[in-house]
């Protein structure tokens, strides 16, 4: 059965046509769809609510510019930039709003000998990292960056930013555990 067939029993409100077409075209919505968001979670996330849009207004489908597949691919490609837009937008909020709040915040001397503490210690373990790891290290934590903005500015691979960045957080973690009167 084509689409066009399959598109008409969704607009009848035939679930089994739904799971076909669904069938038929998921693997390669999830694969555009991530390949916008980097993140199965928001990838997952924007499959669906494109497939429930689809069942809840079927008529919204046009195929007069192409196949059901290209009208597909195209607003999940939307969508996904539209997530992404999103998401950056609250993590600036958060960003400016915890940036605000900052001056608020008021150490106990627990909190004041735990920091003392960790400066030195920190420093020197980010000394030990790699130069890949603690660049990749400090572009996202101190610079704000996402891993794919790092990526574009080293000029690498947005999966070889996040290998760097995961494996000098274990590597991090790792010499912090392993000094000798760390803070509990």
């Amino acid at each position: 059965m084509d689409d066009h067939d399959l598109l008409a029993r969704v607009r009848d409100r035939d679930e089994r046509a739904l799971a076909q077409l669904r069938a038929r075209y998921q693997p390669q919505l999830l694969a555009r769809i991530d390949h916008v968001t980097l993140n199965r979670d928001l990838t997952e996330e924007v499959a669906q609510d494109l497939w429930l849009q689809l069942w809840q207004r079927p008529d919204m489908v046009d195929l007069t510019r192409g196949g059901f597949g290209t009208w597909l691919r195209t607003v999940a490609h939307r969508r996904a930039v539209d997530c992404v837009r999103s998401v950056q937008a609250a993590r600036t909020r958060d960003l400016g709003y915890g940036l605000r709040q900052a001056h608020e915040v008021d150490y106990g001397p627990e909190q004041h000998a735990a920091l003392a503490w960790y400066r030195p210690h920190l420093k020197a373990a980010l000394a030990q990292l790699s130069d890949y790891q603690r660049t990749a290290l400090l572009m996202h934590h101190f610079d704000d960056l996402s891993h794919v903005e790092i990526a574009h500015q080293l000029e690498i691979a947005a999966g070889a930013s996040r290998t760097r960045y995961r494996d000098g957080l274990r590597r991090l973690r790792q010499i912090l555990q392993d000094t000798a009167g760390a803070p509990t």
